[in-house]
């Protein structure tokens, strides 16, 4: 067997499979594995990091709009 990747030769029942948020996939050889898995773990990281940095937006407009309706309260 070949792995779909590299094209590096495989022994059959030596094929490298990981579970990544309950998908197992299955690749031609551990170096191809753990690269799809750091890619997936970076993917996963900056999804997180957007999300914070959405959350952070927000707050901020949260903090505007509490200065302007503190104004209001004090006139």
């Amino acid at each position: 067997m070949k792995c779909a990747d590299c094209g590096d030769t495989v022994m059959p029942g030596k094929e490298f499979p990981f579970e990544i948020e309950g998908v197992v996939r299955v690749y031609g050889c551990e170096l191809c594995a753990l690269h799809h898995a750091k890619v997936l773990e970076i993917e996963k990281i900056e999804k997180q990091y957007a999300t914070i940095a959405a959350k952070r937006e927000e707050l901020k407009e949260i903090e505007i709009q509490k200065e302007l309706l503190r104004k209001e309260v004090g006139k």
